[in-house]
């Protein structure tokens, strides 16, 4: 169609059809063309969620070339809007995939960027989030102390403010470092603590247990891994 407004929302119908089909990829190209649309028609806020989404599922699909594109015009469409929240996401996921792709100098800038806007405007969502991924960034960059203390500093941020899922996701995500930088006692505490809380999201348990599977094979305990 030649008509800008009704292709992006065909865009972004198919792009909802197509992620439960496991077409993920497709689904997030669908979105960036949506998002090209709605940019063109001046709708930034939208243009911005759309690619956002669109660069969360191409990092996840290991697709970083694509998904930093994504991010760049999340960036950029954004900041054209008075939508704090907004920039924050599009900052965090532009940092998060520029650590992916071993950047991690300019990752942490625009995460630190991110949480000091997130800070400034009492974005507890946000600023947890900008908070654990400074830690998976390096983990990236296999500085797993640094990973840690980031990883500390989320953790504590997110008890303080009441974000119990991204506090589950942290502490997850802690005991894997911890298994990597080879503190064994501290991961399989950590590990047992999250697979014990079943407030912790189910992803993070799952993570746990794996960390104690790995743990076992370590040990040279292979039942035990496998179980």
């Amino acid at each position: 169609s030649e008509r800008t407004a009704v292709r992006a929302e065909a865009l972004l119908q198919l792009a909802a059809l197509l992620e439960p089909c496991g077409r993920h990829v497709e689904s997030a190209q669908a979105r960036r063309a949506a998002a090209r649309d709605l940019a063109a028609l001046g709708e930034d806020e939208r243009a911005a969620s759309a690619s956002i989404a669109a660069a969360a599922v191409l990092a996840y699909a290991a697709q970083l070339k694509l998904a930093r594109e994504a991010a760049e015009a999340a960036v950029n469409a954004a900041a054209r809007v008075p939508n704090v929240a907004l920039q924050a996401q599009a900052a965090i996921w532009r940092g998060l995939v520029l650590g992916m792709l071993g950047e991690t100098a300019a990752g942490q800038a625009d995460l630190t960027h991110a949480l000091e806007l997130a800070l400034a405007h009492q974005l507890t969502g946000e600023a947890a989030e900008a908070q654990r991924l400074l830690g998976t960034v390096q983990e990236y960059a296999s500085r797993y102390r640094d990973e840690q203390t980031a990883f500390a500093r989320a953790l504590k941020y997110c008890q303080q403010h009441g974000a119990t899922f991204t506090a589950g996701i942290c502490l997850g995500c802690l005991s894997y470092s911890l298994l990597r930088s080879g503190d064994w006692k501290r991961s399989d505490a950590t590990a047992r603590r999250v697979v014990a809380d079943r407030s912790i999201p189910a992803p993070s348990r799952y993570v746990a247990e794996s960390v104690l599977g790995l743990l076992h094979a370590h040990r040279g305990e292979p039942r035990l891994a496998l179980r």
